[in-house]
């Protein structure tokens, strides 16, 4: 769960995933994805600040088609950043005016999600939003192989502990999930598929994968069909309308739609907490009961993902936009980032400058009264779920 604060220090006049604590000086906004611990502070009122101030909040095709149909009446408000292009935006800022270059950059954590590469005339910043990548060496090649050395990345760090060193790819996940739900079908046909799955949207690349690979399509509430109309390719894997009874795998929220023997209904959790010290090739499925399955499937790094992608960018510093809940995990969580830069710095100079500029970014005080820098970052509550 996100707990950044939207502010991006090298570049004040942005705002990137909160829109409740902007000021005067605020003239740009953009939104990684639409996630609501990612849209604090999105309602008819901010809207209407930007249409009256001629201002923008600027985001992926996806999260405009998502946005525009929570927000009928916006519609200028919102502008388009094209996966893999560079956009130069300007702005009035402090009575001059301020150039700022973006590259959006695809997060894989779900339809939509992108990072923002920030480069103004004297830094480059990358926020990452919330990302998951499978083939982060082909992805950074790709994405950030001529872009040279980043000041700052405002990272993604749900999953940045010891106990989470690994996490199945996608496609793994996917062969796991499609093994349990094909062999419980086959093996009667009044038998019928709950898949418990956390956000609303996000998992379409399962439910592309179920369809693929079983030829079932999935019912889904009303909630997520609204959400999936927007998404390209899956209005023919969906479906929000079961009159006959003849769908076998469900999506339906907490209440299952229909009155079925429990000997019949096999419901898969998808989850990613439990799964510490995941080993990779072993099984992404945990058969708990004859009828229940935990299937790990992450939208997040693991740990050693995001080693791999620090060292990969170098950056002089990092700001985590998860917030560890008591204290002692927010030392481990320093000290493990401090590791990071320390690992991939060439000199003995440059080790200890990136040290110090870490431990600004990322100074805790348990014993002085005043709030240090680390503790703003992290000031709201984080997800802390246990399946």
């Amino acid at each position: 769960m996100s707990t950044f604060d939207g502010i991006v220090t090298e570049i004040p006049y942005i705002r990137v995933d909160r829109f409740d604590n902007y000021d005067e000086n605020t003239k740009i906004f953009f939104l990684s994805h639409c996630h609501s611990d990612h849209t604090e502070g999105l309602r008819d009122e901010f809207f209407e600040m930007l249409k009256v101030k001629n201002l923008h909040l600027y985001t992926s095709p996806i999260s405009i088609r998502i946005l525009k149909n929570k927000y009928p009446k916006v519609g200028r408000e919102l502008k388009q950043l094209t996966v893999g292009e560079t956009s130069l935006i300007e702005a009035a800022y402090m009575d001059k005016t301020v150039h700022l270059t973006v590259n959006a950059i695809p997060a894989g954590h779900c339809p939509g999600s992108i990072m923002f590469l920030f480069e103004t005339k004297r830094i480059k910043t990358l926020c990452t939003g919330d990302y998951r990548i499978d083939n982060q060496g082909e992805f950074t090649s790709k994405y950030f192989k001529d872009v040279g050395c980043i000041d700052t990345v405002y990272l993604d760090t749900t999953f940045c502990k010891r106990e989470y060193p690994h996490f199945p790819s996608r496609k793994e996940t996917l062969t796991g999930l499609c093994n349990v739900i094909q062999r419980w079908l086959d093996s009667d046909k009044k038998n019928v598929i709950k898949l418990d799955i956390p956000a609303i949207y996000g998992s379409e690349f399962l439910f592309k994968g179920i369809f693929k690979e079983t030829g079932y399509k999935i019912h889904v509430n009303n909630n997520r069909y609204l959400l999936h109309k927007f998404i390209p390719d899956m209005d023919e894997i969906v479906d929000v309308n079961d009159h006959m009874q003849k769908l076998r795998i469900h999506v339906c929220g907490r209440t299952f739609c229909r009155n079925l023997p429990h000997d019949n209904i096999c419901e898969i959790k998808i989850t990613a907490t439990v799964w510490e010290h995941y080993e990779p090739g072993s099984s992404p499925v945990q058969h708990i009961t004859e009828n229940f399955y935990r299937v790990c499937a992450s939208y997040h790094p693991s740990y050693t993902e995001i080693c791999d992608f620090i060292g990969y960018l170098k950056p002089k510093r990092i700001v985590p936009c998860v917030e560890p809940k008591d204290q002692d995990e927010k030392e481990e969580l320093l000290q493990l980032l401090r590791e990071m830069l320390n690992r991939r710095c060439d000199s003995k100079r440059n080790r200890q400058e990136f040290f110090i500029d870490a431990t600004k970014m990322l100074k805790t005080n348990s014993t002085d009264k005043q709030i240090s820098h680390f503790d703003k970052l992290l000031s709201s509550p984080p997800r802390n779920l246990r399946e």
